[in-house]
């Protein structure tokens, strides 16, 4: 049993094509919740860095 060339071609580049396809999603779902988890760090980022200007600023002119 002899597979035709261009059938060989044809099931490999559909496998490339497919493979491609579902690495594209995965990375960009990766993206998406590395993104989600950025956001939801901020507020708590903000907040440190609030507390952390007012005590060194505080102490710097004396009010603590």
């Amino acid at each position: 049993m002899k597979l035709d060339i261009n059938l060989i071609v044809a099931i490999i580049g559909a496998t490339v094509t497919l493979l491609g396809y579902y690495v594209t999603r995965y990375l960009e779902r990766k993206k998406e919740i590395e993104f989600q988890i950025r956001n939801k760090k901020i507020p708590i980022y903000e907040e440190f860095f609030e507390f952390y200007f007012k005590v060194i600023f505080g102490t710097k002119n004396g009010k603590k």
